[in-house]
């Protein structure tokens, strides 16, 4: 069996062509910095917007929990703790719409009493007998327990404030759990460790725009409290003055010549010209009578 070889081309190999990028004008540029601009926009919008829906659902989920409290005759420190957790979000409109779900449920508009409204014990007398609102609650009591809550609610929408802007809830005096309870030291210890986290981010954050580096976590050691003295590499030397001292026109502030001065120059050096131009003219005039009387 005969081999084959590989036939060979006797041309000579081209190298391969370097394909041609095409240029980009200034106009271009500009139209490509433009649209990135508007995009870097658009998808911060949409964030927001995406998070402010996030913060309505969980408003929503809130109220619909806060719907079912207390789960028996008297609530316990976890649902005490739960009530002042979830309301945080709420301004004082979503807070009434809970009071109002709650007494559609026929259950008393403070979240943590398990009566049923005046509006259902009463009946139809009701209307005539109470003030408009008083039918949400069991008993006047509620109603003040209830907005005592109301009243430390924020104005600010949930997803347009700073974490300052959060209100740290307190319930009334006459349901607020003892200070010796584990499940309220717990919670307090929690929020003394967020703010202390917070405050590290914060003093991180601002170091980062000093551009310092932090080596740990202690807010207080980012910056160094080392004075360093900077070293003399040579002698001081007074500035020198270029030109002639004696040429320059008066009225300089230390070297600087005002407005006013550098005027009056151009002006009193436009007229000394005007003069030598006028000595000229008369020597010339004086020379051509001069020559008319020889």
């Amino acid at each position: 069996m005969a081999s084959t070889t590989p036939l060979k081309s006797i041309l000579r190999p081209q190298p391969p062509r370097k394909k041609k990028v095409p240029e980009v004008t200034e106009e271009q540029k500009a139209q490509i910095e433009k649209d990135k601009r508007n995009l870097d926009l658009a998808l911060k919008h949409a964030h927001r917007i995406q998070y402010q829906k996030d913060v309505e659902a969980t408003i929503l989920n809130s109220t619909i929990a806060l719907l079912d409290f207390p789960s028996s005759s008297t609530f316990t420190a976890r649902e005490a703790l739960a009530f002042t957790t979830l309301v945080k979000n709420f301004q004082p409109s979503d807070y009434d719409s809970l009071i109002e779900e709650r007494r559609i449920d026929s259950k008393c508009g403070y979240v943590l009493c398990p009566q049923a409204p005046r509006a259902i014990t009463l009946g139809a007398s009701a209307t005539w007998k109470l003030k408009k609102g008083a039918g949400d609650w069991c008993s006047d009591h509620c109603a003040k327990k209830a907005l005592y809550v109301r009243t430390q609610l924020s104005e600010v929408p949930a997803w347009e404030r700073v974490p300052q802007q959060f209100p740290d809830i307190q319930l009334h005096a006459d349901d607020a759990p003892p200070e010796d309870d584990p499940l309220v030291r717990r919670a307090k210890r929690a929020e003394r460790v967020n703010e202390w986290r917070t405050k590290v981010a914060d003093d991180e954050e601002l170091a980062a725009e000093r551009g310092e580096k932090t080596s740990s976590f202690r807010p207080n050691q980012v910056m160094s409290e080392a004075v360093v003295e900077k070293k003399v590499t040579g002698r001081a030397k007074a500035p020198e003055i270029e030109g002639d001292l004696f040429a320059m026109p008066g009225g300089l502030i230390e070297g600087y010549a005002p407005r006013k001065v550098v005027a009056k120059s151009r002006i009193g050096g436009k007229a000394q010209a005007d003069e030598y131009e006028d000595d000229e003219e008369e020597e010339d005039y004086e020379e051509e009578l001069d020559d008319y009387d020889e």
